[in-house]
């Protein structure tokens, strides 16, 4: 296989390592992927392509930085999955289905870095 083309399939390869059984943790985007710092995170309610892009519900200031906070209940409540876009710069972003369902996902962006936890 081309280097190119692992590059390219990479982050699919990533996605597909981050799924997660129905008893273990949700899936998660790192805070470093491949040696490239997490750039921005999307939360959708659904598969991407119905482009229901989550705005955070709350946010605050902290010492570091900030932490803004999704709550996503309702989502599986409703039968539906949330997705996450985790982007890193490269060519294409991190994209993850969070089958295990979660009750809210938080940013925390400091100076240097970002990380996204859900539970």
């Amino acid at each position: 296989m081309s280097s190119t083309k692992a590059a390219l399939l990479a982050p699919l390869l990533v996605c597909t390592a981050c799924a997660a059984d129905a008893k273990g943790p949700a899936p998660q985007c790192p805070a470093v992927l491949h040696g490239a710092a997490l750039k921005s995170v999307s939360v959708f309610d659904g598969p991407f392509a119905e482009m229901a892009d989550l705005v955070p519900d709350g946010g605050r200031k902290t010492k570091a930085g900030r932490v803004d906070t999704w709550d996503l209940g309702y989502v599986y409540k409703a039968g539906r999955h949330v997705f996450l876009r985790c982007d890193y710069g490269k060519p294409q972003p991190v994209e993850i289905k969070l089958t295990v369902p979660v009750k809210a996902c938080a940013l925390t962006q400091g100076a240097k870095a970002k990380s996204l936890s859900c539970k």
